[in-house]
């Protein structure tokens, strides 16, 4: 997998999914089956503080992975504040190669208006 940038922006208080579809470089679906995913924003690429802004994973229902489609979707939900940082990718295989397809790109909460839906 080559890693590529992609910036995300989601809205305070809102949800958002995001879906990523993987393939080779001939065009053909990546078989993720298997795999395990994990993303981390943090306030800079060189926070080192042991809590991230936000942390989703397969783990905790963040992240889904739809392996035979190559497809992964990531969950953005109810971010109760707005802020702006930096996260990445990884895809873990079921022999823990680690790949990192979404390289180090901005991450960034609009604030909302109307409150307390």
């Amino acid at each position: 997998m080559i890693p590529s940038k992609f910036n995300i922006e989601a809205w305070e208080s809102a949800s958002r999914s995001i879906v990523f579809v993987f393939k080779d470089s001939f065009g053909n679906l990546i078989d993720l089956s298997g795999f395990t995913a994990r993303l981390q924003v943090r306030s800079s690429a060189s926070d080192e503080s042991t809590t991230p802004l936000l942390e989703l994973t397969t783990e905790n229902d963040g992240i889904t992975i739809d392996g035979p489609a190559g497809k992964v979707t990531v969950f953005i939900e109810d971010v109760l504040a707005s802020y702006s940082g930096v996260y990445d990718l990884l895809l873990i295989s079921q022999s823990g190669i680690v790949y990192k397809p979404i390289k180090t790109s901005k991450f960034k909460v609009i604030p909302g208006v109307t409150h307390n839906v």
